[in-house]
């Protein structure tokens, strides 16, 4: 078994090295399989995939390894980098405390140790239990993993006309940008969880699930925080007035 929490741990409390490298704050640093592969040869298979995920913040240095999250109503397992990894795996067990969250997975033959992002229901039900764990064999029910959702930015949309055709009501916790389900009308392609800039925020608070727009193209921009910033450039499709010949000047 390859326990990569307490590798992560070991390896940051023994190793001056890595300790220098970290020594100024916001510092980070990555240690892919293929390194790891030089102690455990189990991880060659996983390449140049980050298994380990040093950072210096405010309290000091924390590592980050591959968690399990409930993502599209299932559990999935993705790299410190946020990269869906280790698909398919099955978890062998579990063990959620107000500690440590730890998985064991099966994958590749290999028996990994990961991490878990646990739920406030799962928090919640580990102080209401005795022995304030919760342990299981096998798939732990899907309330007790937080919820992650992958999203697009507008950015990334290829130039086109959509139409809207789901608002989950929720937004990004990354830019708190509303999450909607787009189709291109020419060829259907589906995009889900796009997260909306403040243009089409408005197009879609006014004409809801009948919103039809047109990405114009991109401007590069500095934003508040004065670091470089992309604004998607939208049409209003449901506006029927042509004011492209408007002469005002």
């Amino acid at each position: 078994m390859i326990d990569l929490q307490l590798i992560a741990q070991n390896l940051i409390a023994e190793n001056k090295n890595l300790q220098n490298a970290l020594s100024s704050k916001d510092s980070i640093i990555d240690i892919t399989a293929s390194k790891l592969a030089s102690k455990y040869s189990e991880l060659k298979v996983y390449g140049d995939s980050i298994l380990i995920r040093y950072k210096h913040g405010e309290k000091g240095i924390y590592s980050l390894v591959p968690y399990a999250v409930n993502c599209d109503k299932k559990i999935t397992f993705f790299s410190p980098d946020n990269k869906e990894i280790f698909e398919n795996a099955e978890i062998v067990n579990y063990s959620f405390s107000e500690q440590l969250n730890s998985v064991t997975i099966k994958h590749e033959k290999n028996e990994i140790v990961i991490s878990a992002v646990t739920s406030k229901t799962c928090l919640s039900k580990i102080a209401k239990s005795k022995d304030k764990t919760i342990n299981g064999v096998g798939i732990p029910d899907l309330i007790l993993l937080d919820e992650k959702i992958i999203f697009t930015l507008m950015k990334d949309l290829p130039l086109g006309q959509y139409k809207i055709t789901k608002n989950h009501g929720k937004k990004s916790k990354t830019y708190n940008d509303l999450l909607v389900d787009i189709e291109s009308i020419s060829n259907g392609e589906q995009f889900k969880y796009v997260a909306v800039n403040t243009e089409l925020s408005r197009l879609i608070a006014k004409y809801k699930l009948d919103c039809k727009f047109e990405v114009m193209g991109y401007e590069n921009f500095l934003n508040s925080e004065d670091k470089n910033a992309v604004k998607t450039v939208i049409k209003d499709l449901n506006f029927s007035v042509d004011l492209t010949d408007f002469d005002f000047i």
